[in-house]
């Protein structure tokens, strides 16, 4: 029976692993849903999203170690438990998607299926509980061979991740490096867009005054915390006025504005100009305009030192 409990502590452990690795290599898309769901405060979503990840690996490291299989036992049941009960949570608020706690590598959509699903697994742990109550354990050379196994899957799979980041990131500076056909002391490209209330907009209009670009892409957790800086921003930069740039899609802006209580004007890129004139392929980026509608500064943008840093140079001399 003592094989049985430790089959179940490997599929639970693997489940756990798969799990916290997913958003690990993903966080911008967990943090993304943790905000939609609404369980935990806005500002304790970046930090949870940092945190509950390496939480779901420590468990598991917990499950498999078996210090005890009775406490290893209590905490797989009270694990699963814990995510039974957020999910049942979820769907009851009507929430779509849940956090990805079962071992798929992007999160599942709730619904009665999924709650079925969660209820087997806890099934599973309690009947685990049961075993490790009722039996022997493990031979400790047989449970050290397991945890070095799994140590080593783990770093394996930690040096993936952080290659592949690091390629990732190395794409992204070279695309950036020059950023695109825009550079410091060039004038801005100009263009004509609406803006969330169909308002037409365009470049011009903002002659003779300094102007802040910020692109931004709706569902961004880094452009939703430059957006809740803007304000700040207004009245310290009283000189300035600012525009946001979203996506093609007016009714996703038009939503994202009402859902951020949005009070610039946000257009939509209708002639893809974010892509083509501006080549911009990070969000947030901010781009600071001089009266003469020269470009004077650029950078990423996602929070108020940033903001405050491209919006505070000295004016440029344009030749």
């Amino acid at each position: 029976m003592s094989l049985i409990s430790l089959a179940i502590e490997i599929y639970f452990t693997i489940v756990l692993i798969i799990s916290g690795l997913a958003k690990i290599d993903d966080y911008e898309h967990f943090a993304n849903i943790l905000y939609h769901q609404g369980l935990i405060s806005p500002k304790f979503v970046p930090l949870a999203a940092r945190i509950l990840p390496y939480i779901e690996i420590i468990i598991a490291f917990l499950i498999i170690s078996g210090i005890t299989s009775l406490f290893s036992a209590i905490i797989l049941t009270s694990t699963f438990g814990f995510f039974l009960v957020v999910r049942c949570t979820l769907f009851g608020l009507g929430r779509t998607e849940d956090c990805g706690c079962y071992g798929k590598l992007k999160p599942e959509p709730i619904n009665a299926a999924s709650i079925c699903t969660s209820i087997l697994m806890l099934f599973m742990t309690i009947f685990h509980l049961w075993l490790a109550i009722s039996t022997l354990p493990l031979p400790w050379q047989l449970r050290f061979a397991i945890i070095l196994i799994f140590i080593l899957g783990i770093a394996y799979f930690i040096v993936i991740l952080t290659l592949r980041h690091k390629n990732n990131a190395l794409e992204e500076f070279k695309r950036l490096k020059g950023f695109g056909s825009i550079k410091v002391g060039e004038p801005a490209p100009d263009f004509q867009a609406k803006d969330q209330s169909d308002n037409p907009t365009k470049l011009g209009d903002f002659r003779g005054r300094q102007l802040l670009l910020l692109f931004i892409m709706p569902g961004c957790l880094a452009c939703r915390q430059a957006l809740k800086e803007l304000p700040t921003l207004q009245r310290e930069r009283p000189h300035i006025s600012f525009l946001a740039i979203g996506s093609s899609d007016s009714e996703k802006n038009r939503v994202y504005a009402q859902e951020q209580n949005i009070r610039i004007p946000l257009l939509t890129d209708m002639q893809g100009f974010t892509g083509n004139q501006y080549q911009i392929h990070s969000f947030p980026t901010a781009i600071l305009l001089d009266e003469n509608g020269i470009v004077r500064n650029k950078s990423f943008a996602s929070n108020i030192q940033l903001l405050r840093h491209v919006t505070s140079l000295p004016k440029l001399k344009v030749r």
